[in-house]
């Protein structure tokens, strides 16, 4: 009879929360620098709560188990962190085409 034996555990456990950061990081500083001076205050919220996101995504201890927690919190970091951008785009091109 085979004896089933685990699967290695990967070398690199941090690949994919790291690009998931760098691509949200990236649009996050952005934003700060565009939106923050002229943000309502549901902008400056939205941002924050994207910013706290991506900072206990990378608090938590580099086990395995908590792997999936780590990438659900900075994808979702991610999305967040897009929203205003978006919301920003739309509304001029709304403005320009009316």
């Amino acid at each position: 009879m085979p004896q089933d034996t685990p699967p290695a555990p990967s070398v690199t456990p941090w690949k994919a929360p790291l690009a998931v950061s760098l691509v949200g990081l990236l649009i996050f500083a952005l934003e700060y620098a565009w939106l923050w001076r002229s943000a309502s205050g549901g902008l400056e919220t939205i941002m924050i709560f994207a910013g706290v996101l991506f900072a206990i995504g990378w608090a938590l201890p580099p086990r395995p188990s908590l792997h999936g927690l780590r990438m659900g919190l900075l994808s979702s970091a991610l999305v967040i962190s897009t929203v205003p951008l978006v919301l920003v785009l739309l509304l001029g091109l709304a403005m320009s085409a009316g």
